[in-house]
């Protein structure tokens, strides 16, 4: 199991505190006891960084989805201060997860601003990154799914692919 240090330069003057679990250190992060400037150190081999740079801590946060997801969807949600970054990376790097974590947040969006919300970031993310990859997702899970098509209509073209986009503005034109 792995074990953690780790350190919020800014908001202590404290050296490393620990050691924790990923697991604990993950909790931590969720309850927004540690924030994003939060720098760990990991025990077996004294690499440090950001906790959420570390692929180990990432899954563990994936594992997390259900107590984090509430918290991200919508404007007024208090959202961890770091998930934003952290969820914007996960669009950037890791498609198939990305997926998975815009369909939590479409189901468990409170309000039509929450799905906007959705699909003015991770989604538009997503697509501008990887949506020659995730398009045809798209195209199969729209059609039944109302929440998802409303997210969809609060992205913005920004750098999102001549064929990607005419694919996604014939999923809106057929939902209507």
């Amino acid at each position: 199991m792995t074990q953690w240090l780790y350190q919020n330069p800014l908001e202590t003057k404290q050296d490393f505190q620990g050691p924790v679990s990923t697991e604990r250190l993950v909790r931590l992060m969720v309850d927004e006891t540690l924030s994003d400037v939060t720098w760990v150190k990991r025990i077996d081999d004294g690499k440090t960084g950001f906790a959420g740079s570390f692929a180990d801590v990432a899954h563990a946060l994936l594992l997390a989805i259900d107590d984090l997801v509430p918290r991200w969807v919508g404007r007024s949600a208090r959202r961890p201060s770091w998930a934003h970054g952290w969820l914007q990376s996960v669009a950037e790097e890791q498609p198939d997860v990305a997926w998975s974590i815009v369909l939590a947040l479409v189901q468990r969006a409170r309000s039509d601003d929450d799905l906007m919300w959705v699909g003015a970031g991770p989604l538009e993310t997503l697509l501008a990154h990887h949506g020659a990859s995730v398009v045809t997702r798209l195209e199969g899970e729209a059609p039944g799914n109302q929440p998802l098509r409303k997210a969809l209509s609060g992205v913005w073209r920004s750098s999102i692919s001549d064929d990607v986009w005419r694919r996604v503005t014939t999923v809106l034109r057929s939902s209507r």
